[in-house]
Formats: C-alpha cells, structure tokens, sequence
C-alpha cells in the first residue's frame, strides 16, 4: 500500500462543525461513481471545489491511498447517520461496471486491517447498506445482483 495524506480543508462542505468527533465502529465502503480514469487526486480536488456535502476519510486506487480526513473527525459519505460512526473509504473502479481491480482490493483489505486495529469496529458495510439503499459500490449491490460478489468482497476485507 502506498500511502499519502492529503485533508481536506475543514469546511461546512466537508464535515459537521458543530459536531466533528466521530466515534467510529464501522467502515462504509464506496465507489465514485463510474470514473476509471480518475486518480485518488481527481477526487480530492472534486471535494474541494464542489459545495456539496461530500468527503470520506480515504480514497483508493490500485496501490494507492490518499487520506483527505482525520479518522477521528466526521466526514459526509453515508448519506446518513453513519456519517458519525463511520470511516468512508471510496474506491475508484477498475471499470465503468464498477468491479474494483485486484490490486485495490489488496490495498482496501490493508487499509482495513489497519482501521481495525485502531477502533472497535463492528462491521464493514457498503454505502448501499443504509436507509437511502443507494446502489454504491455498485457492481456490489442488488441492483446489479451483486450481493454475492460483496459477500466475497466482505470476507477478504475482513479477513
């Protein structure tokens, strides 16, 4: 794994002023959307410059790993009330279809193991696994009949 820290600037866009401890015991995986060709770099700056509500802790990519937020501060990628309890990775895809190439899921599966043994954490989930049920990452959800390919996924980030 070849790791990088970069963070955001903190900003309402990126996480909760108010409220920017996060307790976490749960990690939520993501995908960009359908973006190969985009670095861990394109997503950064995408944060930076677009004012939405939108960060995550990492981004991966290959070999890659850019952290944008501290793990302890909350960052707004689940969509809901994870935001508080979670650390989001989001995975640039190998493909449009949204599959994650091997070597990042040899990083992903690093980059866990090493969250893990910094906090409590109680499950790995994927952003679809929330109350939106939002098809992200989505070639690992329903909507793509891929649920079996999370479990799959699941078992050799957790392993």
């Amino acid at each position: 794994m070849i790791y990088e820290k970069k963070l955001l600037k903190l900003t309402q866009w990126t996480t909760n002023l108010e409220r920017p401890r996060l307790t976490a015991n749960l990690i939520v995986i993501h995908w960009i959307g359908p973006y190969p060709t985009q670095t861990v770099y394109d997503v950064r700056h995408w944060w930076e410059i677009d004012p939405n509500y939108h960060s995550a802790h990492y981004t991966a990519k290959g070999p890659k790993v850019l952290q944008t937020m501290e793990e302890n501060q909350v960052a707004y990628h689940a969509g809901d009330s994870r935001n508080y309890s979670a650390i989001g990775i989001e995975v640039v895809p190998a493909t449009q279809g949204g599959d994650f190439a091997e070597d990042t899921i040899a990083t992903l599966a690093e980059l866990c193991a090493g969250i893990r043994e910094r906090w409590t954490i109680k499950d790995i989930l994927r952003r679809y696994d929330g109350v939106q049920k939002k098809d992200c990452p989505r070639f690992y959800c329903p909507q793509t009949k891929g649920d079996g390919r999370w479990m799959d996924l699941k078992a050799r980030l957790i392993a």
